[in-house]
């Protein structure tokens, strides 16, 4: 009879150890895979739960305050890069394939007045861009060869006058600036000074025709700083064409 009444009461032990590891957290299956929350905790800052860092992140166009405002500028040089090529083609018979297009135009050179434009800097016109494609898109043929062989699109190039009042300075003059365009009636003005000690926007001198010239020049009206016919080596203020 005792040996009867020890098996049950081992019996019974047994089982309570069992229950035990199932309902308060042994290591039983019950207790390695806890009941999922009725909902999902809630996300920081207010993100919304299915939110990625590439779903947070701006476009490269927009900055944040909005869009870059360096974009204008990159679709105005796009549009300048793309009408003078399609002019070029149309005179010359090259396919239009084996010209740059309009993706490239950030090899150009005035893509390095990009810091200037998105500093406030340089503005561009809207209205001062429409004349100089205007300009492009109604060139002669003759015009077209001369624009090419005076590398057009270099910063200071006035080849192209009709393209000058595409970006707007805005430094006033006797103070400091980094290039010319960023002065205020850049014809007018350049930056001018050593790169170490300062530049300040300063007044142009004004050539005669057919004199010689520098970038901080400014030419005598009816004419433009360009190389001459006979002289590829110095520039001087001649006609535009």
């Amino acid at each position: 009879m005792v040996g009867r009444l020890v098996l049950a009461l081992t019996v019974l032990a047994l089982a309570g150890c069992h229950h035990s590891r199932l309902t308060v957290g042994g290591t039983g299956d019950a207790a390695a895979a806890p009941a999922a929350p009725d909902t999902a905790p809630a996300p920081a800052d207010g993100a919304a739960p299915d939110a990625t860092a590439a779903d947070e992140a701006p476009s490269p166009d927009v900055g944040p305050d909005g869009p870059d405002p360096v974009l204008p500028y990159r679709q105005f040089l796009q549009q300048q890069n793309d009408t003078f090529y399609g002019r070029w083609a149309d005179c010359f018979g090259t396919p239009r394939a084996l010209l740059p297009i309009g993706d490239r135009a950030q090899d150009l050179g005035p893509y390095l007045l990009e810091d200037s434009v998105r500093l406030g800097l340089v503005t561009v016109d809207p209205e001062g861009a429409r004349r100089c494609l205007e300009a492009l898109m109604t060139a002669s043929c003759e015009r077209i060869a001369d624009i090419g062989a005076h590398d057009a699109f270099a910063p200071r190039n006035r080849v192209l006058p009709e393209c000058d009042g595409v970006l707007v300075g805005q430094i006033p003059p006797g103070k400091a600036c980094q290039r010319t365009e960023e002065c205020q009636s850049a014809d007018q003005y350049a930056c001018v000074g050593d790169y170490g000690c300062g530049r300040v926007c300063t007044p142009r001198v004004l050539r005669p025709a057919g004199a010689g010239c520098s970038d901080d020049d400014r030419c005598a009206a009816g004419t433009t700083f360009r190389y001459g016919p006979k002289n590829g080596t110095v520039q001087q203020c001649l006609a535009p064409l």
